[in-house]
This record gives C-alpha cells, structure tokens and sequence, in this order.
C-alpha cells in the first residue's frame, strides 16, 4: 500500500523518469508499476509482490488458529509460480535473487508438500505451461501426488471457462474427480 493507505493501481511506465520508492532502481518505459498519484509513491513489480507477501504472511499469522483448525483442507496450490523475469547476474543483488528463489514454486517443495493438480493451456501466453512442469517435475522428484493436465487450446485467464467452448472447458470436472479419488472431496449418500 501507499503511505497514506490509498490503495496501489497498476500502470504502465510513461517516460524514462520512473523510479521504485522501495529499490530505488529506475524503470523503462512501458515496464509495469503499481502507484498512488496521491501519495506520488511507485513500486515496481518485484518489490510489489514482495509487499504481497508481506501482508498476506502476515494476514495467515493473524489468523493462525482459524488456520490450524482447517489443517485437513488441501493446500492446492496454484497452477504455476508467477512470471519471474529472466535477469542476468543476480547474484549481484542477493534481494533480488532471494525473491526469484523464494517465488519460484520448484524450488520450494519439500516433503511435507500437498499433492497438487495443476491446469494448463498449451495457448496460454500470460504464464508459460513451463511453470507448471517444472513444478511437477520438483513434485515428482520429492514423491508428492501430482497430476498435470495441459490442454492444447485456450487462452490464459479462462477461470471455470462458462464461456469457453473448447475441451478445456472441463478442467472443473478433471479437478474434481481428482479430489474425490484422493479423498479430498467426499459425497454424502442422501
């Protein structure tokens, strides 16, 4: 958020004059932002996803007990990590690094990792099926219950696809008979 709590809207670098009030690093034309004209106040991408974080780790610590009385729902995580940038040398700049690190799904499975179904389009241009395998590759190579589904046609942002025609309009059904063959989801006989 913005110092005076006014909410952050994301937009697109104007001119070359832009920099991220938390790195300080200077931003290109055209290159995403989120700010408060109000506030005059800018972050970039990653420090804004670290801002994310930051409130949502702290929204979970808040709730903690509500939390451990639903340990038994699955943790079905999402079906890839977001975008990294491909940005050389980071090694240089150990937050930067630290963020790709800690952003990056593969990296962080570990025994104690759900099992996860992850959904995919071979079409989708926004976050690159890529993601997802690698996920499950990492899944697969520390034993955890995995399926991946990518369908050949659809554009990302589909959600339940009510309005979608094509085969992957079935992904909600694919998901739910997962659930149910692994007991995630039960029926009641009525």
């Amino acid at each position: 958020n913005c110092p005076g709590f006014h909410g952050l809207l994301k937009f697109q670098v104007p001119n070359d004059t832009y920099r991220c009030n938390v790195c300080n690093t200077s931003q290109k034309i055209n290159s995403t932002m989120y700010g408060c004209r109000i506030c005059n106040y800018d972050l970039c991408q990653m420090c804004h996803a670290d801002e994310t974080l930051q409130s949502a780790n702290k929204a979970i610590a808040n709730n903690k007990t509500f939390i451990d009385n639903f340990s038994n729902i699955p943790n079905i995580p999402p079906s890839s990590p977001p975008n990294i940038p491909n940005i050389p040398n980071v090694s240089n700049m150990p937050r930067l690094s630290n963020s790709i690190n800690y952003y990056s799904n593969e990296l962080q499975v570990k025994e104690d990792t759900p099992p996860a179904i992850l959904i995919h389009t071979n079409q989708d241009t926004g976050v690159p099926p890529e993601n997802s395998i690698q996920y499950y590759l990492a899944l697969r190579k520390n034993n955890i219950p995995a399926a991946l589904h990518i369908w050949e046609g659809g554009p990302h942002g589909l959600g339940l696809a009510k309005n979608y025609d094509g085969s992957f309009k079935n992904w909600p059904e694919t998901v739910e008979r997962w659930m149910v063959e692994r007991a995630i989801l039960t029926y009641s006989q009525n």
